[in-house]
């Protein structure tokens, strides 16, 4: 699903704040394409938070997405984002329309992932699932103990837009996350009264 604006903000934040995991393991569930025409923020932010021959690498990577035909540019920069702010090791994705690269996997069954990413994306795609208990079982399951689950999604007026639409508070269970890390701004994006919710647990035991 899109990285919105907001949602690139609040990555950001967290970056700087020393909050996300770095090299390690991240899950998508729903592959994250880029929201938007405009790459500024991320390209000023390469420069700006990285140097030498890393720098370097991130530029190369956003030439090459300019180069890419279809929609695999606003695939292509939602990975260069995740390179900037996590630097992972590994990226799966999991998504019936994402690139030929994601998993096709049914997000109404379980995943067949243990305890296994450092980090899992929800970019706004569990309310677009009908059994939803079921997609946020198997984000915490598939998430090691100490990790970070990443979440967007509707928090209220956004009419005709997927099954559900979720409260910060409806996924605490007492035991099993430690606590949410950070949450964001609740205002709508567009007016109407739309808004989404965007926050960040950590997994316990």
């Amino acid at each position: 699903m899109a990285i919105s604006q907001p949602h690139y903000q609040l990555l950001r934040q967290c970056y700087l704040a020393n909050l996300l995991p770095q090299g390690g393991s991240i899950l998508e569930v729903g592959e994250a394409n880029w929201y938007g025409e405009e790459i500024a923020p991320l390209v000023n932010d390469i420069r700006s938070l990285k140097d030498g021959e890393r720098r370097a690498e991130l530029e190369a990577m956003i030439g090459r997405c300019v180069a890419l035909q279809g929609l695999e540019p606003v695939f292509a920069v939602a990975k260069v984002a995740y390179e900037l702010f996590f630097r992972p090791a590994k990226i799966t994705s999991v998504d019936f329309h994402g690139t030929d690269k994601a998993l096709r996997l049914d997000l109404n069954s379980p995943l067949p992932f243990e305890n296994e990413f450092d980090v899992c994306m929800n970019h706004g795609t569990a309310e677009h699932i009908f059994n939803v208990a079921q997609v946020f079982k198997s984000i915490h399951a598939a998430v090691k103990v100490g990790g970070l689950m990443i979440h967007e999604s509707p928090a209220t007026g956004w009419i005709d837009h997927g099954f559900f639409q979720h409260a910060a508070d409806s996924l605490l269970r007492p035991g099993r996350r430690e606590r949410i890390l950070d949450q964001a701004s609740r205002r709508g994006e567009s007016g109407g009264g739309r808004g989404n919710h965007r926050w960040l647990e950590g997994r316990g035991s």
